[in-house]
């Protein structure tokens, strides 16, 4: 009595209302029938494997050709890839090349242009400046022998007099 009594207490007790109701199981599990799917798939290759040696072999040996012609085939495009690459990079070497090649000779034609150019500015200045000097040895030299220009005038003047008389 004292137990249906605790029993009635603690069913009395109990409020479905206010808390989750207890979860429902599910009738049946599906990871029975996989594992038995998968057992039996892998017996069943296993077993067409041993009984068939010799097409397993060719299958084998198939795929093994197969690979091989793709890894040649790889290597003949890696190949072809790195001899386009390497003739793009001859091509670009070439190029920087011929332009430093060309710059290096503008560079010079340059050089020379304004190198001649400075001489030819050189030998004018140093022209312009001895026809300089000599005016100015001219002024100075007519301000100190003033007399001696005027006496090489006077003895001229008398030398072209007797010239004049001895041919009379």
């Amino acid at each position: 009595m004292f137990r249906t009594a605790t029993r009635r207490i603690n069913h009395s007790a109990r409020r479905y209302y206010a808390t989750v109701p207890p979860p429902t199981r599910q009738s049946g599990s599906n990871a029975t029938l996989y594992t038995t799917l998968a057992i039996a798939a892998a017996a069943g290759g296993t077993y067409w494997y041993y009984s068939n040696p010799e097409s397993a072999k060719a299958k084998a040996e198939e795929v093994k050709r197969s690979g091989e012609a793709r890894v040649e085939a790889l290597e003949k495009q890696g190949k072809s890839v790195y001899n386009d690459a390497k003739a793009s990079k001859d091509e670009l070497v070439n190029a920087a090349e011929s332009r430093a090649r060309h710059a290096a000779n503008e560079a010079q034609e340059k050089f020379e242009t304004y190198k001649n150019k400075t001489e030819s500015t050189y030998k004018d200045a140093l022209g312009q400046a001895e026809v300089k000097r000599d005016e100015v040895k001219a002024g100075w030299f007519s301000w100190l022998g003033w007399g001696q220009s005027k006496a090489e005038e006077g003895r001229k003047a008398a030398h072209d007099k007797v010239e004049e008389l001895k041919k009379r």
